[in-house]
């Protein structure tokens, strides 16, 4: 037999050898039995949504300064000669306290001369007044009947005396004032913030001499954006508070402070709008025992409006800019795409796209498919409450 028929013979019976094999294995075969297999759904929490009354606070920040700070400057010039002791940076002064005296020997004598300049000016007066009157008796007896001119009566000399009285008289007020003057005093109670000049120095009129703040209040200009100023109440017709909080270190503390006006306009760098909140004296030092000062940099919230029929959702419910995530009947995830009144950075405020009884969800998904069930483990109502749902089962998430 040729070797081409011999290996063709083998191949057929081993052909036919394997597919008696597999039909013996196909028709003696047991079916694969199949297991079930609990499918294990991703709990999850709910916030039952409850629209209710809000009451925006709007944030701010700011540097505390005095309502009323003056520069103190001389009025006259002169050598300095005597300079109170609380005439230094930090010290109190009262009203009326004499804080520097400029030698006043040239305004004594300046005023000395003012007063005798008005006796010789009354003196002349005086006198003018006396040949006047002289005038007129003369010309009722000579003038036999005719009017007399102004010249005649001496009118025009009497008005020029009157006229030197009042000049004197206006020059010992000033010289009065002058002599004043050279005491400069505290124009009301308050706190010296700098000293420019010092005893022994002489002072040009105009010279800045000292700068003084009022201790009695002080206010905060706090910017919110143009946006934010909608939220907040007008000051010029109802109460605005304010709540002022630092945090720096030992000096942190809260102070109540009112809003007592807007500065309504813009600011061209900003684009803001300055609110300024007013802090009185009894409530300069907080309940931690830290006073208010000058140049404090502090924290606000102020008292915004109220709105109703809003719903608090937390922001780790909200996914991208305005989408909340929500449990539906079925206990199926799907995103709503609401309206957003304001926002903190824990939750926002939402009008539109959730009503009342909607299922929040809370639990956070790196990556979420609308669709997909989970079992509500509990659901949180927004008046504190909480109750546990019945389980339910769904795809594993």
């Amino acid at each position: 037999m040729n070797p081409v028929a011999k290996y063709t013979i083998i191949s057929i019976l081993v052909l036919g050898l394997g597919g008696g094999l597999a039909y013996l294995l196909i028709a003696n075969g047991r079916e694969a039995e199949k297991v079930e297999r609990d499918v294990i759904l991703r709990a999850v929490e709910v916030l039952v949504a409850e629209p209710s009354s809000v009451d925006i606070t709007v944030p701010s920040q700011g540097e505390v300064k005095p309502i009323t700070r003056t520069q103190l400057t001389a009025e006259v010039g002169g050598k300095v000669i005597e300079v109170s002791e609380n005439l230094k940076a930090g010290m109190t002064v009262s009203k009326g306290e004499v804080l520097l005296v400029i030698d006043p020997t040239n305004y004594k004598a300046l005023l000395a001369q003012a007063r005798a300049n008005e006796a010789d000016a009354k003196l002349a007066l005086v006198n003018e007044q006396a040949r006047a009157d002289q005038a007129k008796r003369d010309w009722e007896r000579l003038g036999e009947g005719r009017p007399a001119s102004d010249l005649v009566l001496r009118k025009p000399q009497l008005e020029s005396a009157s006229a030197m009285v009042e000049s004197a008289v206006a020059a010992v007020d000033k010289a009065e004032a002058d002599l004043r003057r050279s005491e400069i005093r505290a124009p009301y109670d308050g706190v010296v913030e700098m000293r420019s000049v010092d005893i022994g120095a002489f002072v040009p009129p105009g010279t800045p001499v000292a700068t003084i703040y009022e201790s009695g209040a002080f206010e905060i200009r706090l910017p919110v954006s143009i946006r934010e100023a909608r939220f907040v109440k007008d000051p010029a017709t109802s109460q605005v508070d304010a709540v002022i909080r630092s945090s720096l270190g030992e000096a942190a503390g809260v102070w109540q402070a009112k809003v007592v006006r807007s500065e309504a306009t813009i600011d061209p760098r900003t684009r803001s709008i300055y609110l300024v909140a007013e802090i009185t004296s009894d409530a300069m030092t907080s309940d931690e025992g830290v006073r208010l000062m000058p140049n404090f940099f502090v924290q606000a919230d102020v008292e915004g409006k109220t709105f109703d029929n809003v719903i608090r959702v937390p922001r780790r419910s909200v996914y991208g800019v305005s989408r909340v995530l929500t449990v539906d009947k079925q206990d199926e995830l799907r995103f709503r795409d609401v309206k957003i009144l304001w926002e903190t950075a824990d939750e926002i405020f939402v009008t539109g796209g959730l009503e009342s009884g909607d299922r929040i969800c809370l639990t956070s998904f790196s990556d979420v498919v609308e669709g997909t069930k989970v079992e509500v483990a509990e659901a949180i109502k927004s008046s504190g409450e909480s109750e546990v749902s019945e389980s339910v089962y769904g795809e594993d998430l």
